[in-house]
């Protein structure tokens, strides 16, 4: 089990705020966590760009619950956590960070 599941929702999100969160992240310290994106059916690419920028970091502790058509923030939200495998969950959205490397 993993100590956070980190729940990335992406909805058109734009790449330079989501690589920011996504730095804000991989860079914690003692912590084994995960990263679970909540894709809610964008029209543009954030998810293949965030997926393909934390392969380009080595970070390969993620998961995607990606849906075809938009369901809507809650059921979006839903169906990631049942992806998680986090004894605590944490929900974020493109553009916010956490706060340092040890949040």
């Amino acid at each position: 089990m993993k100590d956070f599941s980190v729940i990335v929702l992406c909805y058109n999100s734009n790449k330079a705020a989501m690589e920011k969160t996504l730095d804000s992240i991989i860079c914690q310290k003692g912590v084994d966590l995960e990263i679970v994106f909540a894709d809610d059916a964008s029209a543009n690419d954030c998810l293949k760009e965030a997926t393909d920028y934390l392969d380009s970091k080595g970070f390969a502790g993620y998961k995607v619950c990606a849906h075809k058509e938009n369901v809507g923030t809650v059921k979006n939200i839903s169906d990631a956590i049942s992806y998680a495998e986090g004894k605590y969950l944490k929900c974020i959205g493109a553009g916010d960070m956490l706060f340092s490397e040890d949040t």
